[in-house]
């Protein structure tokens, strides 16, 4: 069986009773592990000089379609209905010009059919429905 110690916590400076270890709980190991406790403002600080182009991992115009609907979606707020139709909650990013640039007024929240309509796959589904029925 371990013998225990009488210690003083590295962290808070409580004396506690323990095996081998320099803090007197999990939490406060963690809370001396983390570094530097930071101000909410220097927090915000340190947020606002890693955005956009001030980023090492910024790519500007030349990223991925999926990583261009990510970008988008956080910074176009989305509306209750449909941008079209005014009737359905929108679910869909629809782009407008189909260059896929990183411009949020070149995309547009729509629901499924109305995007459907707009990009033509709901002509090609109505086709593939009629083919089925005949066979």
């Amino acid at each position: 069986m371990p013998i225990r110690y009488h210690r003083k916590c590295n962290n808070c400076k409580k004396n506690y009773i323990g095996f081998g270890s320099q803090y007197c709980s999990p939490n406060c190991k963690n809370i001396a592990l983390t570094g530097i406790k930071r101000s909410s403002e220097t927090k915000n600080k340190l947020r606002l000089s890693k955005l956009n182009n001030k980023n090492p991992m910024w790519r500007g115009d030349n990223v991925s379609y999926i990583t261009l609907h990510h970008w988008v979606t956080r910074h176009k707020p989305k509306p209750l209905l449909c941008s079209k139709c005014k009737k359905i909650p929108p679910y869909d990013l629809a782009n407008i010009s189909g260059e896929y640039k990183r411009d949020i007024n070149d995309f547009k929240w729509l629901c499924r059919s109305c995007h459907m309509r707009e990009d033509g796959r709901m002509n090609n589904l109505k086709q593939f429905q009629k083919c089925k029925k005949i066979n």
